[in-house]
């Protein structure tokens, strides 16, 4: 399968920003309630696991409350802050990255006028998904802040090959990690130009419609976001029937 995928990749037609533009938002029409439900999900999953981390100066406070007053805080209460920060970014990036490969699962059943069978947000929480969604995640992580430490300019490069990351993991489980990222690479390189344009003004669209719907209308346009992303994936790389589970050593 790896083969025939960078085969498609490589003989992949050229795209049009027109027509995936406006396929993406007559998709966005009839799965706008995902994308709602989506963000929702995100918000009640990610706020519980941010006040995690003030639980150690908490407790230090309850303990000390003098060292408050006094700014006297221990190296101790920081440090156990510090490594929990790090622990909740890890956690909260691996059931992001899991969520919206269940999204683009269920938008792709709505675009093919499929059943919602066995299809759900959490279904990427089990074994051995959330296990390889970690991982991806945390590759994801380490390639992104490489890339900013190198002045940025190979973040910019970077930032559109990283995305198509959740789309092979979706569609392609049993995929290796290693072949994700080669794949989500050779994907990016192959499509840089017409991707970045999109996620651009995909992204300046949703955040604008969103504003001017008194901020509140962010949570439900959030999700346009994704879609040109799909149809980039759908136009190259195009759909099988995949297998739903995956075995737990192809890592």
């Amino acid at each position: 399968m790896f083969q025939e995928l960078q085969r498609r990749i490589d003989t992949a037609k050229e795209l049009d920003f027109g027509s995936i533009f406006q396929r993406s938002l007559d998709l966005f029409k009839e799965t706008w309630v995902q994308g709602l439900i989506l963000t929702l999900i995100s918000i009640a999953i990610t706020l519980p696991l941010i006040m995690l981390i003030y639980i150690p100066m908490i407790v230090y406070g309850i303990a000390d409350p003098s060292a408050f007053e006094q700014g006297d805080l221990a190296a101790l209460p920081i440090f156990i802050m510090a490594i929990t920060l790090i622990v909740v970014i890890v956690i909260i990036s691996a059931l992001s990255f899991a969520l919206q490969a269940a999204f683009f699962k269920m938008i792709k059943k709505i675009d093919h006028k499929e059943t919602n069978e066995g299809v759900n947000f959490f279904m990427y929480f089990k074994q051995p998904y959330l296990k390889k969604s970690l991982i991806l995640s945390l590759a994801l992580i380490g390639i992104a802040l490489v890339s900013a430490l190198l002045c940025y300019l190979p973040l910019i490069y970077a930032i559109v090959p990283l995305q198509f990351f959740v789309l092979f993991f979706a569609f392609h489980p049993e995929l290796s990690i290693s072949e994700v990222i080669k794949l989500s690479f050779k994907l990016g390189n192959k499509k840089w130009l017409i991707t970045f344009g999109l996620i651009l003004v995909a992204g300046f669209l949703a955040q604008f419609v969103g504003m001017l719907l008194c901020f509140v209308g962010i949570f439900f346009t959030a999700s346009f976001g994704y879609l040109p992303l799909y149809h980039i994936y759908k136009d190259v790389i195009g759909f099988d029937n995949q297998p739903e589970i995956f075995e737990t050593n192809s890592i």
